[in-house]
């Protein structure tokens, strides 16, 4: 059956192929207690064919695989907790000085305009303070 073909007694649903799995979309009917009206479903059932061999796993490689997904999945939420990336500074080609770990691009200006700004310290955390409400932040 090709892939864009209706399946047969499914009233227009369709399936396709992948692999050694035959992926079907299903539409639920109007009303279905688990699915909004119109929504569609992805069932997979291993495909079987002469000649093409199948693949079991245990229920023991199964739980192995399970437990390093949640190993794995525990070690990314403990680096999205990690404290703030330090910030690091260095001196470009043309003497500037930039500054890594803001984003993801760094921040580069002269030593001069650096000094402006720091010289308008005070002005501008009182500006950040007076205008906190209106202005964005970035998760870190």
């Amino acid at each position: 059956m090709r892939g864009d073909e209706p399946r047969p007694g499914q009233g227009g649903d369709h399936d396709f192929v992948m692999g050694d799995h035959d992926f079907v979309i299903c539409k639920k009917r109007q009303g279905g207690a688990s699915m909004g009206g119109g929504a569609k479903a992805i069932a997979a059932k291993p495909r079987r064919s002469k000649g093409m061999s199948t693949t079991t796993i245990s229920n023991d490689e199964l739980y192995a695989m399970i437990q390093q997904l949640k190993a794995e999945n525990a070690q990314l939420k403990a680096d999205l907790a990690k404290p703030k990336q330090r910030l690091v500074f260095k001196v470009s080609e043309k003497g500037a000085l930039s500054i890594y770990g803001m984003g993801r691009y760094p921040i580069t200006a002269y030593a001069s305009q650096w000094e402006r700004i720091l010289e308008v310290k005070e002005e501008l955390e009182a500006f950040i303070k007076a205008n906190q409400a209106s202005l964005a932040r970035k998760a870190d």
